[in-house]
C-alpha cells in the first residue's frame, strides 16, 4: 500500500495551494491567467515531437525553448513556483503516455538536481515534475505507473548556463549514480539543451542494467535537435 505524507498532499494540491498564496498572473506573460494563461500555454505543440536521441533512445518534447515558454519553466525551476508542476506535469505525460504505448508497467525516473540545488530552491522540480505527470495520467494509487528515484547525483555540477556544448558534456559526464530495477522506464527533465544530462542519465541506467525506452521534457532548445556525442563517445 502506498504511503501518503503531508509532504504528498500539498504537492498533489500545489496548484491550489499556490493559487491561495500566490495570486493567479501568468508565468509567461505577467497577464490574468492561472499559472500559464491560454495564449502562452498555446505555444506547446498539439502533439510531442521527438527531437533527439540519447544513447540511442528517443527524446521526446512538447515546445521550443523560446519565449514566452522559457519564463514559465525559469519560474518553476529557479523560483519555486510551485504550482506551476500540475499544468506542466500534464503536458508532460503526453509525452510520458506515447513512450508507454503497450507496456504493462513503467517507471518514470526524474533526473536528479543535486541536494545543494534543491536546498537553494527549496522544491525538487523533476520529482514533482513526474508526480503531476501521472497523476495526469493514471488514477491515485495506481501501480501500472510510479515515479522511482532510480538516479542520484554522485557528484556536483556546475552552474552551466553560460557554458558550451563541449564545456556542459564534461560537467555532465561521470555525475550520476543509477541502481537497478525490473520494469522499463522513461527519463524525464524539464529542458534539453545539448542532451549531456540527458545522456548522462541514460548512459548509467543502461550500464545498471535498466531498459530505458525513451526521455520525455517539456521543451529543447535548437541546438539539441541533432543527437550528440559526448566526450567519451557514447552516443
Amino acid at each position: 500500500m502506498a504511503t501518503v505524507t503531508v509532504w504528498n498532499i500539498l504537492n498533489d494540491h500545489a496548484g491550489e495551494v499556490g493559487d491561495l498564496l500566490l495570486g493567479t498572473c501568468c508565468a509567461g506573460c505577467g497577464g490574468v491567467g492561472r499559472g500559464v494563461c491560454d495564449t502562452c500555454a498555446s505555444h506547446f505543440w498539439a502533439q510531442p515531437r521527438q527531437v533527439a536521441t540519447a544513447c540511442g533512445v528517443p527524446v521526446f518534447a512538447l515546445a521550443e525553448y523560446s519565449a514566452p515558454l522559457d519564463q514559465v519553466l525559469i519560474a518553476h525551476k529557479e523560483r519555486a513556483n510551485w504550482q506551476l508542476a500540475t499544468p506542466l506535469g500534464a503536458r508532460l505525460a503526453a509525452a510520458i503516455q506515447l513512450l508507454q504505448a503497450d507496456q504493462q508497467r513503467i517507471e518514470v525516473v526524474p533526473v536528479p538536481s543535486s541536494a545543494t540545488a534543491i536546498r537553494q530552491r527549496g522544491y525538487d522540480h523533476s520529482h514533482a515534475l513526474a508526480r503531476a505527470a501521472i497523476r495526469t495520467i493514471a488514477p491515485r494509487f495506481d501501480n501500472s505507473l510510479r515515479v522511482v528515484r532510480r538516479l542520484t547525483r554522485d557528484s556536483p555540477v556546475s552552474d552551466q548556463s553560460a557554458m558550451d556544448r563541449t564545456d556542459r558534456w564534461l560537467n555532465q559526464s561521470g555525475t550520476m549514480r543509477a541502481r537497478a530495477g525490473a520494469h522499463p522506464l522513461v527519463v524525464i527533465d524539464d529542458i534539453c539543451t545539448t542532451g549531456a544530462t540527458l545522456h548522462e542519465a541514460v548512459h548509467r541506467l543502461q550500464g545498471a542494467g535498466c531498459q530505458v525506452i525513451g526521455c520525455a521534457v517539456l521543451a529543447h532548445t535548437p541546438n539539441s535537435a541533432s543527437p550528440a556525442v559526448g566526450p567519451d563517445g557514447w552516443r
